[in-house]
């Protein structure tokens, strides 16, 4: 259960009075990344993905990559899986991680340096 909070000032004028208090449904097997806010009355759906600082105030359809503020289509969840599977860099024991990744991205890790001692 959530709310609209801005209300508060539209009441201080006597504008309005009532409530904009609402359900957020989260569906099976859906992510939403850090920092995100999901508004009242919305429903992220099965196998979906809201990606992190997103301002979601619309419903979030079955499978399916929302980000952005407010949180727009990116693609599908079918088009996400096919990203990941190019750029997958297989399991890497979590204590060998640093190690893995440093050999891995070894060249673009010089080139970085290289630009900011230019």
């Amino acid at each position: 259960m959530t709310h609209d909070g801005a209300k508060w000032v539209l009441e201080q004028n006597h504008d309005f009075e009532g409530t904009k208090f609402g359900p957020i449904t989260i569906r099976d097997n859906s992510f939403i990344g850090v920092n995100s806010i999901i508004m009242p009355n919305v429903v992220i759906g099965p196998n979906s993905i809201v990606g992190a600082g997103s301002i979601v105030t619309k419903d979030v359809p079955p499978n399916t990559v929302y980000a952005g503020n407010p949180a727009r289509f990116i693609c599908s969840y079918e088009e996400y899986l096919e990203k990941c599977r190019l750029k997958n860099t297989g399991n890497i024991p979590r204590e060998n991680m640093k190690d893995v990744l440093t050999k891995m991205f070894e060249k673009e890790l010089e080139q970085r340096v290289e630009l900011e001692d230019d």
